[in-house]
């Protein structure tokens, strides 16, 4: 777990692009990708009612599956939720099988 300030520049920066991306933007070069099939990685931010960075984690997963990286990415900021003690907590997320699931749908892409 990583306290919040620490890591806050990079997990901010990448929500900042990922936003980006999903709403219309153009990705920013990369000196270097490296892809890695064997495994995916996926962290969760918890923020405050003002969009405030209180806490983040980041975790290796074994499975490199969009649907399984994600809902593992969930179970991490559950746990995140948990390790606070917070009580009330929103989950975002964009797969939207995991979206139908959630919402007791059967219904998949």
């Amino acid at each position: 777990m990583v306290p919040s300030g620490s890591g806050h520049c990079l997990a901010q920066a990448i929500w900042i692009e990922r936003n980006s991306i999903v709403h219309g933007g153009v990705p920013n070069h990369l000196e270097t990708i490296i892809l890695r099939a064997e495994e995916a990685a996926g962290a969760a931010v918890a923020r405050d009612e003002h969009g405030m960075v209180l806490a983040l984690t980041a975790a290796p997963f074994p499975h490199p599956e969009p649907v399984m990286a994600e809902t593992a990415a969930i179970l991490l900021g559950l746990q995140l939720a948990q390790d606070y003690a917070w009580i009330s907590v929103i989950i975002e997320f964009d797969c939207l099988n995991l979206v139908n699931c959630w919402n007791g749908s059967t219904k998949t892409m």
